[in-house]
């Protein structure tokens, strides 16, 4: 999915040009909580209530990435710096709003990028590039958030190259 935020009239509009065709809609249209929906339903655009800062001053945080789950629940993370090595983080979004954040375990030392996808059976997924023995490696791991267990780390790189910049999606089937 993807976030806007910002200002403008009421009789402003958005134009979306799409892989599955264009639609069109006013700012006025946009209302908090309310669905609307294109391109026979493949599209769906919904006003949101609320912002919120998922970080605070502490620390470095940057690449954010966010999948949702449905309606109601959404997935984000990002990478955090202390000063001393990253970390990943990641918070969800549900009917009471954004939960604090939770470390991903075994994500920590030089990483790049993380981002996030739901899978068909609804794991959520985290994969990063980590730099380990002077190489960088992409590594993924899951959250069964309805057992609150995440799966054991999965190395999905090994050549002697700088692995980065790697994109994480889920497709219509919950495939990666």
């Amino acid at each position: 999915g993807i976030i806007l935020r910002g200002t403008g009239p009421p009789s402003g509009r958005f134009a979306v040009t799409t892989n599955h065709g264009q639609f069109a809609f006013r700012i006025s249209e946009i209302k908090a909580g309310v669905t609307l929906e294109f391109l026979d339903s493949k599209t769906r655009v919904t006003g949101l209530t609320e912002v919120w800062k998922l970080t605070d001053d502490s620390r470095n945080d940057d690449y954010p990435s966010i999948a949702t789950m449905n309606d109601t629940t959404a997935w984000a993370v990002w990478q955090s710096y202390s000063g001393q090595m990253d970390e990943i983080r990641l918070s969800k979004h549900d009917n009471k709003g954004w939960h604090t954040f939770t470390r991903v375990p075994g994500a920590t030392g030089d990483l790049w990028r993380p981002q996030i996808a739901i899978d068909g059976q609804g794991l959520v997924w985290v994969a990063w590039s980590q730099q380990v023995d002077g190489n960088f490696d992409i590594y993924a791991r899951a959250l069964d958030d309805t057992q609150d267990t995440w799966l054991e780390t999965v190395r999905l790189s090994s050549g002697p190259g700088p692995d980065i910049d790697h994109h994480f999606v889920a497709d219509r089937k919950g495939g990666l």
